[in-house]
């Protein structure tokens, strides 16, 4: 039996690799420590065709970063939330979320 990639797969493998490349471990470091989605990297695989998929079904429990300021990460999540809302949402939805 053969484990190993398919061309198929491996084309498929090259591709995402391509995308994801300016997203190194600094990226995500830096990501990590100010907080806020990572919606650069969201962007970048929606406009190279990949589609993203979020499943409720799927649970992942994440352990914030010891070295991560507390207080100022609640305020990103804020602000990131209030930019979002008033960025993406009709106005009256917004009004009322935020």
């Amino acid at each position: 039996m053969n484990f190993g990639w398919t061309e198929q797969q491996q084309q498929i493998r090259d591709a995402v690799e391509r995308v994801c490349a300016p997203f190194d471990a600094d990226y995500w470091l830096r990501h990590d420590r100010e907080g806020g989605f990572p919606d650069d990297f969201h962007r970048a695989l929606a406009d190279a065709g990949w589609r993203i998929v979020y499943c409720r079904e799927v649970v992942t429990h994440h352990n914030p970063s010891p070295v991560r300021d507390v207080t100022q990460r609640r305020a990103l999540l804020t602000r990131n939330e209030l930019l979002s809302a008033w960025l993406r949402l009709p106005l009256d939805l917004a009004w009322r979320v935020t």
